[in-house]
């Protein structure tokens, strides 16, 4: 008898042992995922950026033709990809000017740290521009895109990936044959350089920790390379839907649009990403063009980060990299 008592009170004390340990584990795992939201959201507000999208983007032509300087009823004419050439309305002043982003900053409030790297920022900008703009006119990628993402994956040019590589997308390369099937076995430690291919115009792989401490990195000869690979991935042939598909993005969402509904391209990535179209802007699906490219990448794979939609858009407003962009559909549309 006595040792049927002795089990049963062991017993008992191991199920309220259990319930213990899970009741502390289920914490632990909270508390983790509580660091986690706080850290990507301390992540957005380190960066020099202005987080005002909804407050005058997602109003539509309203608030951006207060932007542009033009009557409201005249913006979707002239921004139309049939403007007629002979149209006498003159078109706004789309010149990006680094000292008027500056001045805009400081009367914001920015304080003396974030202006220094506001300037870091602009300086950037003001050095790649013309790579960015010529990318465009030849493969219809935004300028506004393609610098909002080379400023927050290259840390304006000063990462360490970007200083060692020229590589200023974090462009990882990918494993050849004998690569993948050492991946597939786990042999993750008899990984080399070797066993990664570089694309053109790639000259070779870096090896640097990022989702895995094996990763490896492609590398250029000059950042202007950089942007061309970058261009070949958002631009290859593939199915919308897909993980790494990004070549729909630039069609889909015209340039000059306030309006662009992302429900349709949500959908379709739905089974991969998990992400409905009213997660991306506090459930605002019509978008500003620019907005919707970010949240088209996002959906499609191309980073990890929960909020990196909403880092490249508020980059994009902040420095008023939309200018580009008008500046290359005024100039096509002559």
């Amino acid at each position: 008898m006595k040792a049927v008592l002795y089990i049963q009170a062991a017993i008992g004390h191991l199920t309220k042992g259990f319930f213990f340990g899970l009741l502390f584990a289920v914490g632990v795992f909270f508390v983790l995922q509580l660091d986690q939201y706080y850290a990507q959201e301390e992540a957005i507000g380190e960066l020099p950026i202005i987080h005002e999208i909804e407050d005058y983007y997602l109003e539509g032509w309203n608030a951006f033709s207060d932007i542009l300087h033009l009557p409201e009823i005249e913006i979707p004419t002239l921004l139309a990809s049939t403007v007629s050439p002979t149209h006498t309305q003159k078109l706004p002043d789309l010149t990006w000017n680094y000292q008027e982003v500056y001045n805009k900053l400081a009367n914001k409030g920015f304080s003396k740290g974030k202006l220094r790297a506001a300037e870091k920022y602009l300086d950037y900008i003001d050095q790649h521009k013309e790579i960015a703009i010529h990318d465009m006119q030849e493969s219809g990628v935004f300028a506004s895109i393609k610098l909002a993402q080379a400023l927050l994956e290259s840390g304006a040019g000063r990462s360490k990936l970007a200083r060692s590589t020229h590589n200023h997308f974090g462009i990882k390369a990918r494993a050849n044959k004998t690569g993948r099937l050492k991946l597939r076995n786990k042999q993750y430690d008899l990984l080399t350089d070797y066993d990664y291919t570089p694309s053109q115009p790639a000259i070779g792989v870096f090896k640097m920790t990022d989702d895995h401490h094996y990763d490896r990195f492609e590398k250029y000869r000059n950042v202007g390379d950089s942007y061309w690979r970058h261009t070949q991935l958002v631009t290859r042939n593939c199915t919308l839907g897909k993980v790494g598909c990004y070549s729909w993005i630039w069609k889909t969402f015209p340039v000059g649009d306030a309006k662009c509904d992302i429900t349709s391209a949500a959908n379709s990535f739905y089974s991969f990403s998990k992400l409905s179209p009213e997660y991306f802007f506090n459930g605002n699906r019509e978008l500003p063009y620019f907005a919707a490219a970010a949240a088209g990448l996002k959906m499609a794979g191309y980073a990890t980060s929960k909020t990196y939609h909403q880092k490249l858009s508020y980059i994009i407003v902040t420095y008023e990299l939309w200018k580009f962009d008008m500046m290359v559909k005024r100039d096509l549309n002559g």
